[in-house]
């Protein structure tokens, strides 16, 4: 799993990355998404989706935040089974 941050709050990605390698999640570096979003999504591979919505649940998100991966991930990277893009809904989490 990848976490990228897709907002202008700095470092958010990373702890992102960090609350959930605390929870046991397998995490790979934090990086900068190419755009911004107003909103958290999770994308993710074929097979991963009970995955992807277990992980929305950790990070008190909608299941509307789960997406498969599509063309339009503003992203240039290879793809992670599960992708989030952190929005500003998790700035929470640069705080703590």
């Amino acid at each position: 799993m990848r976490v990228a941050n897709a907002t202008t709050i700095n470092g958010l990605a990373g702890k992102v990355t960090d609350f959930l390698a605390g929870k046991g999640y397998d995490v790979v570096a934090p990086v900068n998404a190419n755009s911004y979003l107003s909103a958290t999504t999770i994308y993710y591979a074929p097979g991963f989706l009970y995955s992807a919505d277990s992980l929305a649940e950790d990070l008190a998100l909608s299941p509307a935040s789960v997406a498969p991966y599509s063309s339009s991930v503003p992203l240039n990277l290879p793809e992670e089974d599960i992708t989030v893009l952190a929005g500003p809904d998790l700035s929470i989490l640069a705080n703590g």
